[in-house]
């Protein structure tokens, strides 16, 4: 059958359900409110997993998917240690577990180079300055409203429009986000050899974390390129244009709100505020801190979605963290993302063919995204609370 998918947001899950739907030859628009790819801040490194890692290879084009691995960092062994602030051992993982997928290395992507390469053949399809206020259901199709009061119309909508979704709170209302009362400060510093050279070998693995005092946690993990990547792009994919990035060490430091409420909105202030924060650390964290950029700078605060019963399926479905929004612990947010883009793909294909009907493809997709996306929302808060030192609910303490 004849299909036209609406799809609101041009994040990276967005992006990628956009790029498998190309593949299948399935209608699509992609709205984004942003007027720029590069509009805001939208984080650095990207950790892959196992799972990640395949969907986008169900959703990418060959050449595109083998353009994201060949941009993808250097390979690290993962973390085996969470460190204190004078980088000394506290507790040392658990050896991974003999039944789990395989992963015996970390393998990170630039998050902005990642979204170029899921751009690449969009153009004409995304629309960037097109904030989306509503939507409305009809019996046989569904229509978006913008901020100007302009329309688009489809035969199913997906948002994929983020945490501070406005299709989410419409048509899931009881849907809940809640904020966990700490503020994620995001930093990058660049990493020249001599840098590499000196720092301690702990901060040489994945993403390391470093628990301070005060429930003041830092986390590193470095970016280094296998080869330029405009060399990597002509090699593999002369179609796409990739922005030069050079090798840099990605920080967060994650502290109560009130810790960073007065300089939340300022990139040099939170600079300086991290800065402060860790006078007394390590002095190979304060360099890292004192060569960051401080005017890309910026900060989140931590929020987590609830579990969410079954809801009735129609011509609205949604993806990524405009449904299931988790911590940044694990980094299993975007892959989760991915995974929702492939599985939606897939269903969609068969009702293309007509083997199966929209009401049956998302009604499937939502039972199966549900079991493993709040289960990933679930592992990541229990990562945060350990790592974060979250004051548990209805507790004064911390």
């Amino acid at each position: 059958m004849s299909l036209k998918v609406l799809i609101s947001g041009a994040g990276i899950g967005g992006l990628a359900l956009a790029q498998s739907l190309r593949r299948s030859g399935i209608a699509f628009e992609v709205f984004e409110r942003d007027a720029a790819i590069d509009s805001r801040a939208q984080g650095y490194r990207i950790r892959m997993e196992v799972d990640g890692d395949a969907a986008l290879r169900t959703c990418l084009a060959p050449d595109l998917f083998d353009l994201y691995q060949a941009t993808s960092s250097i390979p690290a062994v993962p973390p085996s240690a969470a460190l204190n602030e004078k980088l000394e051992v506290i507790y040392r993982f658990p050896a991974p577990d003999a039944d789990a997928p395989p992963s015996n290395t970390h393998v990170s992507v630039n998050r902005h180079t990642l979204r170029q390469i899921l751009l690449a053949g969009l153009e004409g399809t995304v629309r960037f300055g097109h904030a989306v206020i509503s939507a409305q259901q009809h019996d046989d199709f569904v229509s978006l409203v913008f901020a100007d009061g302009a329309l688009a119309t489809g035969d199913l909508l997906v948002a994929a429009d983020g945490i501070n979704s406005p299709l989410r709170r419409q048509f899931l209302p009881d849907a809940e986000i809640r904020d966990l009362g700490m503020t994620c400060i995001y930093g990058r510093a660049p990493l020249p050899r001599e840098l590499v050279s000196a720092l301690p070998v702990a901060l040489h693995a994945g993403f390391t974390p470093i628990l301070g005092p005060h429930r003041r946690t830092m986390g590193i993990g470095s970016f280094r390129k296998h080869e330029p990547f405009a060399a990597s792009a002509a090699r593999i994919a002369p179609r796409v244009a990739l922005d030069p990035i050079d090798d840099y060490m990605m920080w967060i430091l994650v502290a109560p709100d009130a810790d960073v409420a007065q300089s939340a909105h300022d990139p040099g202030a939170l600079h300086q505020t991290a800065r402060q924060f860790t006078q007394d650390w390590h002095p190979a964290l304060r360099e890292i801190i004192d060569r960051a950029d401080a005017a890309v700078t910026f900060s989140v605060p931590i929020r987590t979605s609830e579990r969410i019963a079954p809801w009735p399926s129609s011509r609205v479905t949604f993806l990524g963290d405009s449904i299931h929004a988790m911590t940044p612990a694990g980094g299993i947010g975007a892959n989760t993302a991915f995974r929702d883009a492939a599985l939606l793909s897939y269903l969609l294909e068969h009702v293309a063919a007509g083997t199966i009907s929209l009401a049956q493809a998302v009604q499937s997709y939502e039972t199966e995204m549900r079991d493993y996306a709040f289960a990933a929302v679930e592992r990541s808060l229990a990562g945060a609370r350990h790592l974060y030192r979250l004051t548990p609910p209805n507790s004064a303490g911390a």
